[in-house]
């Protein structure tokens, strides 16, 4: 039973006071590998294992397994019930063929590098993944947990996944202690919240919000919401109250570990029936933490969904060439620069599932973003579309999968110059009399971003004004004018005295 299998792990004690050099502080900066706004997200993933070698996944881009645990890269294709689940060509795949009560040499997801919790870490954790059988038919016994954790069997939260005979059910379970320091946890009995189709695979996804303190109720003030699919399935708490308050803790001066990675365990007593190499298949794989909370913005262009992968490619109308730049994973709040081009996006308003751009100078066409089985197309028609808010990928009752890349697609040429419009008229005689052309208004919303020129040395928007120039311009530039003359107008004086001087 879980409630056999206590965390038995060791902490080490919080640091002191560190006095440390300006230099010393600037090196950890660079270290953390954080966005330079503040260092306010950082994110792992999104991790398909498609740069992985197939076995072993123990020090593969940052992942640790050094138990005899059956966790492993496969190739996907030796899976064929696993066709229908949207994976590329590898993915990682876990059971408890062979499963023991110890922590250290489980599967450890690459951890970030801003850890969530409470104090002075990050308040927001997000983290996602994929997962389905290896047989469309039930496997016995077959039973992983999956928690958020610090890497040493500091688990915040737990999701069992147990197969049954009608489906894959998820259980979650969290603690409630009261105190004071030295009573015992209980650890509240299962919650079951979702049965799998074992027929396709299924997004899951954590979302935790620390908060300092115990709390008021023995549950702690924690929130740990759980979505299956993208739906809100459960909402509860953490397990702080058991590291606040336990005794098993106390060899651990009862300190709240952070959260920086993700758990994959095969716990209790092995089931050597299950088979080795068999089990669940996991893939897609993102966390994330924040100091702040997401921001999300409803979306500026219609989103259309879509299955699999998608290029820009694909929608690019007959006879017309469209470029792409791909952004893999998930989108953080900075500038990024095309190198094939001088296109630069900046994205803003970021978070895991959300995120709004703009662009420099081209105008898009479409921007595609992938996150679960497929994702969401956003089509921009018109001529002079340089920004959008509030995308995301696949979408269930507001809550979207994270995101695993984007795509932003535009002409080749760019067509961010408004277009001509060039009617004729047709005069009594017959004979067809040009007109001038006159501009197509590209865009009403005076708040889009427009293409730029350099005029006279002064930057120009598309539908702007040239500088002015004389007595027309600024009081500045006709100030600067006058005096330009005046000094003009003495040092030729000078110039003819000193040639009269000279004659003599």
């Amino acid at each position: 039973m879980f409630f056999s299998s206590r965390v038995h792990r060791k902490l080490p004690r919080r640091f002191g006071a560190l006095m440390l050099s300006g230099a010393l502080v600037a090196s950890f900066a660079g270290l953390a590998g954080t966005s330079p706004a503040g260092a306010a997200t950082t994110t792992v993933g999104p991790i398909n294992f498609e740069d992985y070698n197939p076995g072993n996944v123990d020090g593969q881009n940052g992942w640790s397994k050094t138990g005899q645990y059956d966790v492993e890269v496969e190739n996907v294709g030796d899976y064929p019930d696993a066709a229908a689940y949207g994976f590329e060509t590898k993915s990682l795949r876990a059971s408890n063929f062979y499963a023991d009560g110890a922590f250290g040499g489980q599967a450890f997801s690459p951890g970030l590098t801003q850890p969530a919790g409470e104090g002075d870490a990050a308040s927001y954790f997000t983290a996602s993944f994929e997962i389905g059988t290896t047989k469309a038919a039930h496997q016995p016994g077959l039973a992983i947990s999956v928690s958020p954790d610090d890497g040493n069997g500091g688990r915040m939260s737990h999701l069992r996944f147990n197969d049954q005979a009608d489906g894959v059910h998820v259980v979650f379970v969290d603690v409630t202690n009261q105190g004071p320091l030295g009573t015992q946890a209980t650890f509240n009995p299962d919650v079951p919240i979702a049965t799998l189709d074992r027929a396709k695979s299924h997004a899951i996804r954590f979302e935790i919000t620390f908060v300092d303190g115990p709390g008021t109720n023995g549950a702690g003030n924690d929130i740990v919401k759980i979505f299956v699919d993208d739906a809100l399935k459960h909402t509860g708490t953490t397990w702080e109250n058991y590291y606040r308050y336990d005794p098993e803790q106390a060899g651990n001066q009862n300190a709240i570990p952070t959260t920086s990675k993700l758990l994959f365990a095969a716990r209790g007593n092995p089931v050597p029936a299950v088979g080795q190499n068999q089990g669940y298949l996991i893939d897609e794989v993102n966390l994330s933490s924040s100091t702040t909370a997401p921001v999300v913005t409803p979306p500026t262009a219609e989103g259309v969904p879509y299955d699999g992968n998608k290029k820009c490619a694909d929608l690019a109308p007959a006879g017309s060439t469209w470029q792409e730049f791909k952004i893999d994973g998930i989108p953080v709040n900075k500038p990024y620069e095309d190198p094939k081009s001088d296109l630069v996006i900046t994205i803003s308003n970021a978070s895991p599932q959300t995120f709004d751009w703009a662009s420099n100078n081209l105008d898009m066409s479409a921007v595609l973003v992938k996150g679960g089985n497929g994702g969401i197309q956003y089509l921009y028609p018109g001529a002079a579309d340089f920004s959008g808010t509030g995308l995301h990928a696949l979408e269930a009752k507001k809550n979207y999968h994270d995101i695993s890349h984007v795509s932003f697609c535009y002409k080749v040429g760019g067509d961010s110059q408004p277009t001509l419009d060039e009617p004729v008229v047709t005069p009594a005689s017959g004979t067809p009399v040009p007109v001038a052309p006159q501009l197509v208004n590209p865009a009403s919303d005076a708040t889009k971003a427009k293409p730029k020129t350099t005029v006279l040395g002064e930057t120009v928007v598309q539908g702007g004004t040239l500088p002015r120039t004389g007595a027309a311009a600024t009081h500045t530039l006709a100030l600067a004018g006058g005096l330009g003359l005046a000094f003009g107008l003495m040092m030729l004086m000078l110039a003819r005295r000193r040639t009269a001087v000279h004659s003599n």
